[in-house]
């Protein structure tokens, strides 16, 4: 039982007590007041009737004029009986009333019984007495009395005990209740690193010395957590982050690349794009490195904003002073070469007498899965050196064959959303404590009219560029909602992308079709994209918060590929957490990873939230992330995708 519930119930069986022991009180003391004058109005009686039936006493013969006198008074109705005697204690006259209570319950006159009081007197002829007369009275009436005494009484009492109980409740809840309540609120909130300040003191001493003490422990944990947050984004920005241009530096960019030639898409074309800043030393030399920085900053945005007209904003590089490099993935040569173009005709734009060698150059080029590192940097040096030399000023290393146009991709697309079916296959996260698995992450693949499957890492890019990704989303939940309902009670993760979960119709969208569905939504798992925090994290967490009220469970994945702030998972709270294939690959020779890896788990497990190794291939990588306290794995050396059994 709560100590509020508990000093309630002790100040109600307080108040009950008074209560019931003020009532008793009084209506004992009305008894006894009573009987008190019951027994002085039967004196009185007795003496007054004696003294007007003196002259007659003695005389037989006057007995009937004794006896009139006697009537008048009891037929009053306030006798129990009226006795005379003569000296020999012969009886005289006798008068008996029945008694008769009226109004009043037997439970009460049993319990508050009045004694019928008595007085006698002596009736004097002369010197001689001649007689005795014993009056006693009637209790009915003061029954009646003392039943309507306690019943005013009980009403009073009780109007005082209900307004005292509202009082002690209102004064408990006031003073005890309301500060622990705020007491058990900022410790819940501590321990899930929510350093909030309880604004309002309490007034009794106690609890405000325990307020006083939580905010002053809510305030040095925060500063304490702020500093290990802080730190760890430092040195994430030394590591993997140019101070400049605050893009990925030359050893983001390795382990990118790394990480894409290595990755399981085999035959999937990808472009790297190295800009130039051509004029960078001259600016330098005549303008100063303010200046230089400025011109630097400004190439950066102009690429960002050429590859967003057609890519979800892919990952940028400074290579070194005045080469800036960009990762296109599932990306074919049309788009490549739009990007270039784009690019250039900005650049022109912005070119000066100051840019004595240009505003920028442009080299590009293509690769696949399995193409070493070396050999790419050597093409797009090669192609950088020629575009160095022409007049459109970029150069496209070669041209290979893409899988299919966009004109083709947009057909491909519209036939996929006309027929309304996805499948499914799925991979599990394992828990290697116990080998379970804790959920299965389903992939969606689509056939088109002629019965071909669309490969998954062209589809979605094309989608993205044709703004088909919305409508793909809403299929892709939409089928899961029905294949969903056969798969006993295991837990489903689902993709979607960061255009669609930044999108207000699609998010609405999403939270009515799984409010009408809330028996699936303690079983969902909704996986975020990393770059979905660093673009809109504000309007994420509104998304999110209401997710997570209908039951849904939140994952990041592909943490640390964007480079997000530990702060935004602060806020975001997710439930499970997905290292980027990146920085597992091959972790157990880099040491750069491992640290990023330890003080990842570290932050994670601060804020309960569940880090998840994703694509682990072998079993070196799964030895040394279960040494460093991970314990949910999923890639292909835990297993393979695999079909549904509904499919």
């Amino acid at each position: 039982m709560s100590l509020t519930k508990q000093l309630s119930s002790g100040f109600f069986i307080i108040l009950l007590l008074v209560f019931l022991v003020s009532l008793i009180f009084n209506v004992v003391s009305t008894r006894q007041f009573i009987e008190t004058q019951l027994q002085s109005h039967a004196q009185d009686t007795a003496t007054s009737l004696g003294l007007s039936i003196t002259p007659y006493i003695g005389d037989n013969t006057n007995l009937p004029i004794i006896e009139t006198m006697t009537n008048a008074i009891f037929d009053r109705g306030y006798y129990n009986s009226i006795l005379l005697k003569n000296a020999q204690h012969n009886v005289l006259i006798e008068k008996k009333s029945d008694q008769k209570y009226i109004d009043v319950p037997q439970w009460f006159i049993k319990t508050f019984s009045i004694r019928a009081p008595s007085a006698s007197t002596e009736i004097n002829g002369g010197w001689v007495i001649e007689g005795y007369l014993v009056v006693e009275s009637n209790p009915s009436y003061g029954y009646l009395q003392l039943w309507l005494s306690a019943k005013q009484s009980a009403a009073i009492i009780l109007a005082a005990f209900l307004f005292s109980l509202l009082f002690v409740w209102l004064l408990i809840k006031k003073i005890v209740q309301a500060p622990l309540n705020s007491v058990v609120a900022q410790a819940n909130d501590i321990s899930h690193q929510k350093f909030q300040m309880i604004e309002k003191v309490p007034s009794t001493r106690e609890l405000s010395q325990i307020v006083i003490a939580l905010n002053a422990m809510s305030k040095s944990l925060s500063t304490m957590f702020n500093r290990i947050l802080s730190q760890s984004e430092e040195y994430r920005k030394f590591a993997y982050v140019d101070s400049l241009t605050a893009q990925g530096n030359r050893r983001a960019f390795t382990i990118n690349m790394n990480n894409v030639l290595r990755g399981r898409h085999v035959g999937t074309t990808n472009y790297l794009v190295i800009a130039r800043a051509s004029s960078l030393n001259s600016i330098n030399k005549n303008s100063g490195m303010n200046a230089g920085d400025i011109y630097l900053l400004s190439m950066v945005a102009l690429l960002r904003s050429s590859a967003v007209t057609y890519l979800e904003t892919p990952p940028i590089f400074r290579l070194n002073g005045a080469d800036i490099a960009m990762i296109a993935e599932n990306c074919d040569s049309e788009t490549a070469q739009n990007i270039a173009k784009q690019f250039i005709r900005e650049t022109k734009r912005k070119e000066k007498s100051e840019h004595e060698s240009g505003f920028a150059h442009l080299g590009v080029t293509s690769f696949v899965t399995g193409d070493s590192l070396h050999t790419i940097l050597e093409k797009a040096d090669s192609a950088l050196a020629k575009a160095l030399q022409n007049d459109k000023s970029w150069q496209l290393a070669d041209d290979l064959n893409v899988f299919h146009s966009n004109t083709d991709w947009k057909e491909i697309l519209t036939q996929i959303v006309e027929r309304q079916h996805a499948t499914f296959v799925k991979q599990p996260i394992v828990d290697k404590t116990n080998s379970e698995p804790v959920y299965f992450e389903w992939f969606a693949r689509f056939h088109h009219d002629n019965h071909e499957s669309a490969p998954m890492d062209q589809l979605i890019p094309a989608s993205v560029r044709l703004d088909f990704s919305q409508v793909l989303d809403k299929l892709i939940v939409a089928n899961m909602l029905i294949q969903i309902a056969p798969q006993s009670t295991e837990k489903v993760g689902l993709n979607l992308s960061r255009l669609s979960l930044l999108d207000n119709d699609f998010s609405e969208w999403l939270l009515t079709k799984l409010h009408h569905h809330r028996e699936v939504c303690t079983r969902l798992v909704i996986e975020i994209p990393e770059r979905a925090l660093v673009q809109d994290a504000k309007y994420l967490e509104n998304v999110v918060s209401r997710l997570k009220a209908l039951g849904v469970e939140i994952a990041v994945e592909h943490f640390g590929a964007q480079l997000a702030s530990f702060s935004h998972l602060q806020k975001l709270k997710p439930k499970y957490l997905k290292i980027d294939g990146k920085f597992t690959r091959d972790i157990d020779q880099h040491q750069d990873n491992q640290l990023f890896v330890s003080s990842l788990t570290s932050i994670a497990e601060s804020l309960s939230i569940d880090i998840i190794a994703e694509m682990v291939e072998s079993e070196a990588e799964l030895s040394w992330l279960s040494s460093c306290g991970i314990k949910y794995f999923q890639g292909y050396h835990i297993s393979r995708p695999m079909p549904l059994i509904s499919n």
